[in-house]
């Protein structure tokens, strides 16, 4: 007998219900951007269409004019999301590495699949002297903005960097926005990165999985090589609609710059006006970013996101210090009011201390051939130190591990990973995140 109670598109629905602003990813807001009807664009690589893996035709025309607004050598449109551009850049770049601790789950993915060696940093100020202090260091990956949207100058660094001979791949997913909206020297493609990969589902209006990689420099060979790999990454039947909600919301920003410094404007004057006792603006750059601060309204970030929740309001991102507010030029001025009005309207009078741990450095890694032969068992995390994890524990979003597969657990981390995941609302990873059980396993020093 067939089951037919069950709807997916009937749950989407309810919650859209529930939904009545969108503080949250993607940066379409529900809003259509062309009214075409996107069953009809979803085609494949059939004559008179293109290929995206191989593109002669109308999408390489698209990457072209793609890449003649961000001023790039050359631009590629991703189906698979910045995670396939991150994949692939590394996997063609040169072993060892420099990363940020807190990048993206896909930068050590790539890492591990290719059995690179890696240093993090944790402070944009300690890369020189990092690089300075080993020579074996080839590629360097930088996050700018920062997921809650933090933007550096960083042009004199990677000039030093560069004139070492290391290669420079900047994930700048939430900063394809910049060339729009007055700040496009602050784009790593303006600042010396080799390589830029961009969300275009995050502040433009494409849908989710829609990005693009830049191409700054002329090293064929590596640009051939992160050609390859994104066969590798993304599918072989790449998404029409994707493709052309890409090109679509490039070419809708840079026809609308002067309207979206409006919206920019309503937004800066609301904050101002609203919002400025629960918002630190020395930390904030990007102006579609908005972190309000719950301890100025007495409340910790939770019991703020619930209560924004309760009026229809779905944020980015929550933590226990505060909420995440991720706008666009979507979102309307009467909707950007209304997300200030509840907030003011929660206000207690009262501050009090959120505290964040930080994320420490990682121990002992273990490249995967070492865990080949390794008997896996499910343990407790609590009870795993001196095991080696198995799992990569993720904060969802942004996705930056706490544990990462083959790391060596001690009981710093444990005890760290324990009280953030205590305090999130979404870890992802965990063989059994209820009982908070993890995959794990014990490597013999002679093995």
């Amino acid at each position: 007998m067939k089951n037919n109670t069950y709807s997916l598109l009937s749950e989407i629905r309810e919650h859209l219900r529930e939904e009545k602003v969108s503080a949250h990813m993607p940066g379409h807001k529900y809003k259509k951007l062309f009214k075409d009807n996107l069953w009809t664009l979803d085609s494949t690589e059939i004559h008179g269409l293109d290929n995206l893996h191989d593109a002669k035709g109308m999408i390489k025309r698209a990457e072209q004019f793609i890449s003649t607004v961000y001023g790039s050598r050359e631009s590629k449109i991703l189906i698979g999301g910045s995670t396939a551009g991150i994949m692939s850049t590394i996997s063609a770049s040169k072993n060892k590495l420099l990363v940020p601790r807190n990048a993206h789950k896909s930068v050590f993915n790539a890492i591990r699949l290719n059995g690179f060696d890696f240093i993090t940093y944790n402070k944009i100020n300690e890369i020189e002297g990092i690089i300075d202090a080993d020579d074996s260091i080839k590629t360097l990956l930088i996050t700018s903005p920062s997921y809650a949207g933090k933007i550096n100058d960083l042009k004199n660094l990677l000039s030093g960097v560069k004139k070492k001979g290391i290669l420079i791949i900047a994930d700048e997913a939430h900063g394809a926005h910049l060339e729009f909206i007055n700040m496009k020297r602050l784009s790593c493609i303006n600042m010396g990165a080799d390589v830029v990969i961009q969300s275009a589902h995050k502040n433009l209006p494409a849908l989710t999985g829609a990005a693009m990689v830049h191409f700054c420099n002329d090293d064929r060979a590596y640009i051939n090589t992160v050609k390859y790999y994104l066969t590798v990454f993304q599918t072989s039947s790449p998404s029409y609609p994707i493709i052309v909600s890409t090109a679509e919301a490039v070419k809708y920003m840079d026809d609308n710059r002067t309207s979206i410094l409006k919206v920019i404007d309503i937004i800066k004057n609301i904050k101002s006006k609203k919002l400025k006792p629960y918002i630190d603006e020395e930390d904030e750059n990007d102006p579609f970013k908005i972190f309000i601060l719950a301890g100025r309204l007495g409340l910790n970030g939770y019991d703020l996101d619930k209560k924004l929740r309760d009026s229809g309001i779905f944020s980015e991102m929550v933590n226990e210090k505060g909420v995440l507010l991720y706008l666009s030029c979507f979102n309307t001025k009467e909707e950007i009011n209304y997300i200030a009005d509840r907030i003011t309207e929660v206000d207690s009078k009262t501050i009090i201390s959120n505290n964040l741990n930080s994320l420490p450095d990682f121990s002992t890694v273990y490249s995967e051939k070492k865990l080949l032969n390794c008997d896996p068992i499910e343990i407790e995390l609590d009870r795993a130190e001196g095991y080696i994890s198995l799992d990569t524990i993720t904060i969802y979003p942004p996705a930056c591990p706490v544990i990462i597969r083959g790391e060596l657990l001690t009981r710093e981390i444990i005890a760290n990973a324990m009280t953030l995941i205590e305090k999130s609302t979404d870890i992802t990873g965990m063989t059994n995140y209820n009982d908070r059980i993890i995959s794990a396993c014990i490597i013999e020093e002679n093995e």
